[in-house]
């Protein structure tokens, strides 16, 4: 232990109402070591390190790296190989449970942040972690109902099967048309051209 007795040089001091405060030279950084290695630091700009680039909190710039000492997105994650590189787990969900990503576009002076779109992962088929993708928007126009799997418009199955809750809309589609079955008439809008010399609907 050594004391810097100047102010505002100090290591460590606590106030008279408890407060724990470490602090260190102003162009100097804060080390955390174990066995006299470093694990972490906080740079004299407020950046927070964790074992040099495992965790990258740029506070000087609004973002965090993972991996990835000079992130260039508010949350940008490297990898030098192919693998899953996020993962939402619900860790206890049973049939129809979800886990999902929200989307907001609130303006800044609307007082509720909340998600008015989402993709969602709904547990299907029993408990054996499978289950379908969900693009779903929910459009009342308030600032207090989320969106959720209710709102699906658009569904991935476990089987590979996509559907459309409402009509759906597509310049052309290709291939054989064998998995193309019971599209109602009243749900296409222009002219649905039909393979092997068919001459549409």
């Amino acid at each position: 232990h050594k004391d810097m007795n100047t102010q505002y040089r100090y290591a460590l001091r606590q106030t008279y109402l408890g407060q724990t405060i470490i602090n260190a030279k102003g162009d100097t950084s804060i080390q955390f070591r174990i066995a006299d290695i470093e694990k972490a630091k906080i740079t004299s700009g407020g950046d927070f390190l964790v074992d040099t680039n495992t965790l990258v909190v740029k506070a000087s710039e609004n973002r965090v790296g993972i991996n990835n000492t000079t992130p260039t997105k508010k949350l940008h994650v490297l990898t030098y190989s192919s693998e899953i590189l996020a993962g939402l787990d619900h860790g206890t969900g049973g049939n129809d449970e979800h886990v999902g990503l929200g989307f907001g576009l609130a303006g800044a002076s609307q007082y509720n942040r909340i998600f008015k779109a989402g993709i969602f992962f709904q547990r299907k088929g029993g408990y054996t972690g499978r289950g379908d993708l969900l693009f779903c928007v929910e459009n009342t126009q308030d600032g207090t109902t989320e969106v959720s799997p209710a709102n699906v418009a658009l569904t991935i199955s476990r089987f590979g099967e996509v559907s459309a809750t409402n009509s759906l809309t597509a310049a052309s589609f290709s291939g054989s048309g064998a998995g193309l079955t019971a599209i109602p008439a009243a749900q296409i809008t222009g002219t649905l051209a039909v393979a092997n010399g068919g001459t549409g609907v």
